[in-house]
């Protein structure tokens, strides 16, 4: 039980944080990276957090095999990780502008190589592989569900089609969405 919490405890933390920066970078309404005044915690976006995860809760208890859901929700968050892995890699070469802007410890290279791309591929293959290991029937026991797969695939759709809303949205503003992904944010 208590692995089972640490790992929720970590998905909350890591969900919340990408809804925050989401919100930071104007993809998501701006109410999203209000901070409260007394923890400083940026409770709108856990409040959207709790209710999603809720929703996943009661689907897992009333409508699937619990198992094979969270190896399926596994995967997907891995998956992610492997994206954020492939721009960790692909980072000091297609942005080396930016990366060369970055503090001396970001820039650190071993073997002439920036640490930030070895890291990024490590992280690349270990998310890849475990977004494929935690939804095969031999980790779950049970035969690829597609309903599920397709699940999966319309969180990432989702994401997408969350994202080009909020470009077009913001640049019939003016605003130019893309300007923000040019600068590393402040801490």
């Amino acid at each position: 039980i208590a692995s089972v919490l640490g790992s929720l405890e970590t998905i909350v933390l890591a969900t919340v944080r990408i809804v925050f920066a989401w919100s930071f970078d104007g993809i998501m309404p701006s109410k999203l990276s209000q901070l409260s005044r007394r923890g400083g915690s940026p409770n709108f976006a856990l409040a959207i957090i709790a209710v999603i995860g809720l929703v996943y809760i009661l689907i897992s208890i009333f409508e699937a095999n619990v198992l094979t859901f969270l190896a399926y929700t596994t995967s997907g968050l891995y998956l992610s990780i492997a994206f954020v892995g492939l721009s960790g890699l692909l980072f000091p070469y297609r942005k080396k502008a930016l990366f060369l802007s970055t503090p001396a410890t970001v820039q650190r290279k071993v073997a002439g190589i920036p640490a930030i791309a070895i890291l990024g591929l490590v992280t690349f293959l270990v998310g890849l592989f475990v977004a494929i290991a935690a939804a095969s029937p031999a980790y779950t026991g049970a035969s690829v569900n597609p309903y599920y797969v397709a699940g999966l695939a319309s969180v990432f759709i989702g994401g997408l089609a969350i994202y080009a809303v909020s470009y077009y949205y913001q640049k019939s503003k003016g605003v130019d969405l893309m300007l923000r992904f040019r600068e590393i944010p402040p801490e």
